[in-house]
C-alpha cells in the first residue's frame, strides 16, 4: 500500500497508548504499534506528530492524578524512542502565525486555541489528516480529514 501523506497523531492518542490506567490504553497502544510499522514507498512512516503534541504529551502523561503517571524522563524517553523508530516531529513554519490568524478569523473558539495552533502547523506542513479521539476539536477545518481510530 502506498501512502502519499502521513496523518498526524493527536496528543490524546499518544497519552492513551502510554497511560496504562486509561480505558483506551489497549486500543490506542495497538493502533500506535500498527501505525509505527506502516511505511510509504520512501521509507517514511504513515504517521507524524506536531512538536506541540509532544509537549502536551509530556504535560499530560506526567500528571500526578493519573493512576500511573510517567516521570518527566520517562515521557521524554517515549518521544526519543518514537523518533528513533522513525516518527517525524513536524515543527511550526515561519508562516504559522499568519495561518493561525486566518484560521481563528473563521473558526475562533477560545477552548480550541491550542488545537487551532496544531491545525496551523499541520496546514503549513501539508498534512491533511489527523487521528484523534477528540474529533470535534478539528472538524471545523475542511482541508483536514479527522479520524477517531479508537471507535
Amino acid at each position: 500500500m502506498m501512502i502519499n501523506k502521513p496523518f498526524a497523531i493527536d496528543t490524546n492518542i499518544l497519552v492513551y497508548a502510554y497511560n496504562q490506567g486509561s480505558p483506551f490504553h489497549q486500543k490506542a497502544g495497538q493502533f500506535l504499534s500498527q501505525k509505527m510499522t506502516q511505511f510509504d514507498e520512501f521509507g517514511q512512516l504513515s504517521i507524524c506528530i506536531c512538536q506541540q503534541s509532544c509537549i502536551e504529551f509530556v504535560h499530560s502523561i506526567t500528571w500526578h492524578r493519573l493512576e500511573r503517571p510517567l516521570t518527566p524522563q520517562q515521557a521524554i524517553d517515549v518521544i526519543d524512542y518514537l523518533q528513533d523508530c522513525g516518527l517525524t516531529i513536524i515543527h511550526p513554519k515561519n508562516t504559522q502565525i499568519t495561518t493561525f490568524a486566518d484560521l481563528i478569523k473563521t473558526h475562533f473558539s477560545r477552548n480550541k486555541i491550542f488545537d487551532t495552533a496544531i491545525t496551523a502547523t499541520l496546514k503549513d506542513n501539508g498534512i491533511n489528516g489527523i487521528y484523534t479521539a477528540n474529533t470535534r476539536d478539528f472538524t471545523d477545518y475542511p482541508f483536514l480529514t479527522v479520524i477517531n481510530p479508537l471507535i
